[in-house]
């Protein structure tokens, strides 16, 4: 679904030709609507809650003797013309030119070993067909790999049903990050400053998207983790509960500079507690986490059953407020 996301929008300009013009939903086309004002009318009405989304001709002014806008403001009693304003664009503060002078290169990476999992390698091979094809969005990155985490099946594991009680439940999203830091990191690829990981339920929502995110690392470095945070509305009941390190944690969807030292602490880290408890802690929030026991001392707490060992005692695990 991801893939098929990169053929509706444009990755970037210098594919635009392939793909076509930059999209406009027919709710952002500049053309005029008619509303219709009047009480009883059965024409299209302008919802109070929606009068500030358009923009609509001035209402007659009374004071004005001229005869085609005393006809105009009859009209406007019972209709009024209104344009649509245009939608803020949340990248406004970025160039979205920006691959024009940087080189990306696009890794197709599988969790698990391609040569065990037919479908994987049919579902990589379908896009690189269309990669080597001519023109479209291969335009946009200057090479194409395939890599492997290699993390067995058996503990490729993310059950967020069971997040209270199985310590591994989410290896596979763990361990799949760390193997990606390290085959970037590594050279053995090119040599690279960081990269932009796309989890496999995350997608492109506007055109020249890859252009922005260029633009992003240019505008904001130097940085170890370059994200966002989440911004909903489903923390709302219990927002002053939340830890203050789930509150502030960056989306694993995001840019890692591979040459930062405190991301390779961070991921150092990550590595060392796999077999742990703190394993139980998605990769994102756990560098999150540590980061705040580093700086202000507060130590996460885990789920009771999963600091429990097989003989049912209490774990202690060492802390690490000295981490910073």
């Amino acid at each position: 679904t991801t893939f098929a996301c990169w053929n509706s929008l444009v990755p970037c300009r210098a594919a635009e030709q392939d793909l076509g013009e930059e999209y406009d939903d027919e709710e952002d086309v500049d053309e005029w609507v008619l509303f219709d004002m009047s009480t009883n009318g059965s024409g299209r009405k302008l919802a109070v809650e929606e009068q500030d989304d358009w923009e609509c001709e001035a209402d007659y002014d009374g004071n004005d003797n001229n005869s085609t806008s005393f006809f105009r403001g009859i009209a406007n009693s019972f209709f009024k013309r209104c344009k649509r304003k245009p939608k803020k664009n949340y990248f406004d503060d970025v160039s979205s030119d920006a691959t024009r002078t940087t080189s990306v290169d696009l890794f197709l990476f599988y969790s698990q070993t391609f040569s065990d999992n037919k479908d994987a390698v049919n579902a990589v091979d379908t896009i690189l067909e269309e990669f080597y094809n001519p023109g479209g969005w291969s335009r946009c990155f200057d090479n194409i790999y395939v890599v492997e985490a290699n993390i067995p099946q058996e503990l490729d594991l993310y059950i967020p049903t069971a997040q209270e009680e199985l310590y591994n439940w989410v290896n596979g999203p763990n361990r799949q990050y760390e193997a990606g830091f390290r085959i970037i990191q590594s050279g053995e690829w090119g040599d690279y400053d960081g990269f932009y990981l796309m989890e496999g339920d995350s997608v492109p929502v506007k055109n020249y998207w890859l252009d922005v995110i260029t633009g992003e690392i240019d505008a904001h470095r130097p940085f170890a983790v370059l994200g966002a945070q989440y911004d909903g509305d489903k923390w709302d009941a219990f927002y002053e509960d939340i830890p203050i390190s789930l509150l502030h944690h960056t989306n694993g969807n995001g840019i890692y500079n591979t040459s930062h030292p405190l991301l390779e602490r961070l991921t150092g880290q990550l590595e060392v507690e796999a077999s742990s408890p703190n394993n139980s802690i998605p990769y994102d929030y756990r560098m999150s986490q540590m980061w705040v026991e580093g700086t202000l001392g507060i130590v996460p707490q885990l789920a009771p059953k999963i600091m429990l060992n097989e003989e049912g005692e209490n774990i202690t695990l060492s802390d690490n407020k000295a981490m910073f």
